[in-house]
């Protein structure tokens, strides 16, 4: 049997860092020390093996317009790159592009699970800026790339969803019931890790009450429904 890898996935400054302190805290293997202080202004448990991975990642996007050939010696830099990753660890997390990451891991002879977390476009549109120098559009562009390729992973290979509304309200734990499920990451101890990890956000009334992307808000809506679901490849059979 294939050895599972979990990877989480998600636009940046939706919850991944969140997500990952949770996991690693919970006893799941990213490479790093239990209990590791991290910056939530900029995120944090990126293996730097995996961010110099983003701009092979990059170029090989840009390449396969104009040369197989070029866009197949990325292809290797990025599959060497992961399997020195993979032979360490079992929990990876990268933002950006990292909806590409599946289909790589797969081709190394592991089964890659996803952990997709996903926030209201709205919300992570101001997070974003509040940070960034960015347009809505691009912000759109981001959001729909991800959130669409990692709609299209779960049903391949696997994985659940985590709403970062439910990660970050105490009353919900369906999420945690889900990757305990799948991970052997115990609930008891993620739930434990979240209570310790979230402190309450308020974004501004006046943002839910701006339609900013009518796309995203679809897609978004579209994650809420299987929110509850964990994707394996009898689920794949079902909704087909």
């Amino acid at each position: 049997m294939k050895e599972n890898k979990f990877i989480i996935v998600g636009a940046p400054r939706t919850g991944t860092s969140v997500i990952c302190s949770i996991l690693n805290n919970s006893g799941a293997n990213f490479g790093f020390d239990n209990h590791k202080a991290w910056d939530r202004a900029s995120g944090d448990f990126e293996h730097p093996l995996l961010i110099s991975n983003y701009k092979y990642l990059k170029r090989r996007q840009f390449f396969t317009q104009f040369s197989d050939q070029l866009a197949r010696w990325h292809d290797q830099k990025i599959q060497t790159n992961l399997q020195k990753i993979l032979s360490q660890v079992a929990f990876i997390k990268y933002p950006p592009l990292c909806e590409l990451l599946p289909k790589y891991i797969h081709k190394l002879g592991y089964n890659p699970q996803l952990i997709v977390i996903i926030r209201e476009f709205n919300d992570f549109a101001f997070s974003y800026l509040s940070k960034e120098n960015c347009t809505i559009t691009e912000l759109e562009n981001i959001y729909i790339q991800t959130y669409k390729t990692s709609l299209i992973s779960l049903l391949i290979y696997g994985g659940s969803i985590v709403l970062y509304n439910d990660l970050t309200d105490k009353t919900k734990t369906k999420w945690a019931k889900n990757l305990a499920e799948y991970s052997n990451v115990p609930y008891s101890t993620l739930i434990e890790e979240r209570d310790k990890a979230i402190h309450t956000l308020k974004s501004p009334d006046e943002l839910s009450k701006l339609i900013l992307s009518t796309t995203c808000d679809e897609l978004y809506k579209t994650y809420e429904q299987y929110k509850d679901v964990v994707f394996s490849i009898s689920t794949k059979h079902k909704m087909a």
